[in-house]
């Protein structure tokens, strides 16, 4: 039954990628959570990766429910040792025409996804294993910190959308393709990162081109690039 459910999940969760118009389910989320943990202003480090006790990466919403999933007693009493980890529920809801939704309940204190600051402005990196290791492998660059993420559009877009001028065309960047989107291997990787998944088939995954290939240079040239058209808004960055 418990490998059933699983499937059914990632069959959703699959398809709901794959619908043209990319919709996340943050305003709804927003009606029944509330968020107590924000992040800190990120580390003035290039992007160097902070210890984690075991008193900090302990679950400390004070809600007993993460969105509509109920907090076991073990997560408040002993840390989880995970850079992401998820409470997954199934439900089925006629009135709702999204197929799935996705909100965070604890960002922990400069843990997660590493803050850095990258050509002078401060940027997020998601570094889980599979992710870092597919992202090099992409563009080329062994030394690359972590894959970007999206830095603009509030809390709506910025820190759980792909960056988009990292890899453009995303089912998971924050804007809608005008012209095709792909399920990529960064998302792939992202899922297999979760741990939720026994096995995640790579046929799924589409290949993409933008920045593949490209080294060093194009990943680590789109701060100075965007810092030099858009100043402006680079300096409202990470402003709550």
């Amino acid at each position: 039954m418990q490998k059933f459910i699983i499937i059914q999940l990632l069959i959703t969760f699959i398809f709901g990628l794959k619908v043209l118009e990319h919709k996340c389910g943050h305003d709804k989320f927003k009606e029944i959570s509330k968020y107590e943990s924000i992040p800190l202003d990120p580390v003035e480090e290039y992007s160097d990766i902070l210890p984690k006790k075991e008193t900090d990466i302990r679950y400390k919403y004070s809600n007993a429910k993460c969105g509509i999933v109920p907090i076991p007693q073990i997560d408040r009493t002993q840390g989880r040792n995970s850079d992401l980890h998820l409470y997954v529920s199934y439900t089925v809801e006629s009135s709702n025409n999204a197929l799935a939704n996705a909100n965070w309940c604890q960002f922990i204190n400069r843990l997660g996804p590493t803050h850095g600051t990258q050509g002078e402005l401060k940027v997020l990196f998601l570094r889980t294993p599979n992710v870092l290791q597919f992202a090099r492998n992409y563009y080329g660059c062994q030394n690359l910190h972590g894959m970007l993420l999206e830095d603009q559009g509030g809390k709506k877009s910025a820190g759980s959308h792909w960056e988009q001028t990292a890899i453009a065309d995303e089912y998971m960047n924050a804007s809608i393709s005008l012209t095709q989107a792909y399920f990529s291997g960064f998302t792939t990787n992202l899922l297999r990162d979760t741990g939720f998944y026994a096995e995640i088939d790579e046929s799924m995954e589409e290949q993409m081109f933008y920045g593949k290939g490209k080294g060093c240079d194009f990943i680590y040239g789109i701060c100075e690039l965007k810092k030099q058209r858009i100043l402006q808004s680079c300096e409202r960055r990470w402003t709550m």
